[in-house]
């Protein structure tokens, strides 16, 4: 027998009264699995921000968007007060989904720039 216990299920949990628990991870934003498009995710920014929601929506797969949300999330100026957390998780899993879609600004070899 081996040193590792296999697991075995529970068996009518119901009658016995015990229910297997799944251990409690907590995951980031860029581990949990998003069933949103960046469409939907668009639509939440409008709420509140439909002329960036508008300007991103015109940029979704073009070289474009990843500077223009690169500049939204970072800021580089002290007179801005940021964005309410629910927009920046939204402003970051798009950011996530169209790299995942359409991959990452380079350089090519003749310098012009394209997606990797």
């Amino acid at each position: 027998m081996s040193d590792e216990h296999e697991r075995i299920p529970l068996i009518w949990p119901e009658i016995t009264g015990i229910q297997e628990q799944e251990p409690v991870i907590k995951k980031t934003v860029f581990e949990t699995k998003v069933h949103k498009t960046i469409e939907e995710l668009l639509n939440e920014v409008a709420v509140e921000y439909s002329h960036i929601s508008e300007q991103l929506m015109l940029l979704i797969g073009h070289v474009e968007f990843e500077m223009a949300i690169s500049k939204l999330i970072v800021n580089n100026r002290t007179d801005r007060a940021g964005f309410p957390k629910n927009i920046l998780n939204c402003l970051l899993t798009i950011s996530q989904l169209h790299t995942e879609k359409y991959g990452h600004l380079g350089n090519n070899v003749n310098g012009t720039i394209t997606w990797r």
